[in-house]
């Protein structure tokens, strides 16, 4: 029987494949029409997205926002953050 021997890259890469992904649901949050309390809310999300030590690591679902700009806006500045982002179409 052969057994592979591990370098401490490959350990190392293995570790690094396994970070978790924080998932947030975003879709509840925003409405179609942006108001002062959402406003903040996006700034904090933003914030907290920028702190976060691994933003290539998050993804966030936002509801559609059509032609929105406020909502092209996040998208927009979240995946300039590295984030995953992903629109859920309500019915």
């Amino acid at each position: 029987m052969h057994t592979a021997m591990t370098s401490p890259a490959g350990a190392l890469h293995s570790q690094i494949l396994r970070v978790p992904t924080v998932l947030i649901d975003w879709t509840h949050v925003v409405p179609a029409h942006q108001t002062a309390d959402t406003q903040t809310n996006t700034a904090l999300l933003l914030n907290w997205v920028r702190s976060h030590p691994g933003g290539s690591h998050v993804h966030v679902v936002l509801r559609r926002f059509g032609l929105a700009a406020e909502g092209r806006q996040l998208r927009n500045s979240l995946q300039a953050l590295g984030c995953t982002v992903t629109t859920r179409f309500d019915r």
